[in-house]
């Protein structure tokens, strides 16, 4: 599958499984820590098997941390965001099919590639809003259905939008 998602044959995101077990993953990442735990304080591996038990642990860790990792990096806290430019327009959207943190940095990649766009401001899966900053009308305003239809073609819906405009004073 991901084969096919690499040559932009099929497109399912997180398929939906996050929706499912993101509400679990507390719990599941208890119990394969009791595990780990388990296997080092119980299982006493020979100097071999503990190597091998070793990077298994590190690997599972890493994976567990993942998310908020891949959430992190694209926030605002690692990037710099400049000062919007004068009398830009705060696009808000919702967005359906979100279902995970990969889910919101595939989402930014498609605004940012729509010509119009400045910056994609706020993203959040769980409610499906995203804030983008677009350009006004008199740079040569963006279209809605533009948006829509990029989204469409990575499998994420477009429901409604609110733009609010940026004055000067509001910077």
């Amino acid at each position: 599958l991901n084969i096919l998602s690499g040559l932009n044959v099929v497109h399912v995101g997180c398929a939906g499984f996050n929706k499912i077990l993101g509400p679990l993953r507390p719990v599941l990442r208890a119990v394969t820590f009791a595990w780990l735990g388990g296997l080092w304080l119980f299982g006493r591996p020979k100097q071999q098997a503990r190597r091998r038990l070793f990077f298994h642990t590190l690997f599972t860790l890493a994976l567990a941390v993942l998310p908020e990792v891949l959430r992190l990096s694209n926030s605002s806290l690692f990037v710099g965001s400049p000062p919007p430019p004068p009398s830009s327009s705060l696009l808000e959207v919702n967005v359906d099919g979100m279902g995970c943190e990969a889910c919101e940095v595939a989402v930014r990649s498609v605004f940012e590639q729509v010509s119009g766009v400045v910056a994609v401001e706020e993203i959040d899966y769980k409610t499906g809003k995203v804030n983008v900053r677009v350009k006004s009308k008199e740079w040569g305003s963006i279209e809605e259905n533009e948006l829509a239809r990029a989204l469409d073609s990575e499998g994420y819906g477009f429901t409604s939008s609110h733009t609010a405009q940026l004055q000067k004073d509001d910077y």
